[in-house]
């Protein structure tokens, strides 16, 4: 008998150190659950979990809705309060220090309120989804009308580019064939000029080389007038005699009077003629023929 009482002193005193240790390491964790009314919820299941270390120990509330956890390791706790009929409720980083007691209330909503609350969060949450979307399309549709405005622009710029160079190339071939046409028309002017002042110095040069319009008018009439005489084979007028000289033994010579008036004339008209000098050229004709001259052999 005396030595079970020896055996259990003995492992009373190798157990208290260990029981010491625990007590210096570790805290309470104790609260009341209720309804949303204020009213006590007994038999509810509270865990405790300690993620870091994986501990976790689970209490059921008593009558009056309280629940203790008499020694909880030192750590950061998840407290999960569940109950049939009721939505879970799960509180985070429940910080639990050495030798004090942390009070934890929780407040427990019935499963249709809970499904209420949850339905109209979701609905929240679509709704600030819509609004995030709608957003994100008025962004995306303003970014949009931003780069059809600038490659609008773009495209006008280039139109406006190739109508400028357009309006340039043909302002310049205008311009070119204006040129074209003044210089052939220059050349043409230019060319009937030299004709004409070439036909004028051959029409001067064939009246210097055969006499003035009045001689060769007379010379033409004469002319005309001789050949109608000898077609005709009469006399215009009686034969008369002409004293002079006898060329054949002294018999008087006889002749046409006419002949003899053409004669007179025609030595009158042509001596006149031939006698007259040709008037010189002017120095300004003069220049003009020269001026032709060198144009053509140039």
């Amino acid at each position: 008998m005396r030595s079970r009482s020896l055996l259990l002193v003995g492992f009373l005193v190798l157990l208290l150190p260990n029981l010491l240790f625990a007590q210096t390491n570790a805290g309470s964790l104790s609260g009341r659950v209720e309804d949303g009314t204020g009213a006590a919820l007994p038999g509810v299941t509270v865990t405790a979990s300690n993620a870091g270390t994986g501990f976790n120990r689970t209490v059921v509330t008593e009558t009056d809705g309280t629940y203790r956890f008499p020694s909880l390791p030192v750590g950061v706790y998840e407290v999960t309060a569940d109950l049939a009929g009721f939505g879970s409720v799960t509180t985070r980083n429940v910080e639990v220090n050495v030798s004090t007691d942390r009070a934890l209330n929780i407040t427990l909503k019935q499963a249709a309120v809970k499904e209420r609350e949850l339905r109209e969060a979701e609905a929240r949450a679509k709704q600030q989804t819509n609004i995030t979307e709608s957003e994100l399309s008025i962004v995306v549709q303003a970014n949009n009308g931003k780069a059809d405005l600038a490659r609008a622009q773009q495209e006008a710029t280039k139109i406006q580019t190739l109508a400028t160079a357009e309006a340039q190339r043909i302002r310049l071939m205008g311009e070119g064939e204006a040129k074209k046409i003044e210089a052939l028309a220059s050349a043409e002017a230019q060319r009937a000029a030299r004709v004409g002042v070439a036909q004028a110095m051959a029409i001067d040069e064939q009246v210097r080389a055969y006499g003035g319009p009045r001689f060769q008018l007379t010379q033409l009439v004469l002319n005309r007038f001789s050949e109608a005489i000898q077609a005709s084979g009469v006399d215009v007028v009686p034969r008369i005699m002409i004293s002079g000289s006898s060329t054949n033994g002294g018999s008087p010579a006889t002749g046409n009077v006419m002949e003899a008036l053409l004669a007179m004339l025609l030595s009158e008209k042509i001596g006149a003629e031939t006698s007259a000098a040709v008037p010189p050229r002017s120095a300004e004709a003069e220049a003009i023929r020269q001026r032709i001259r060198d144009g053509m052999q140039s």
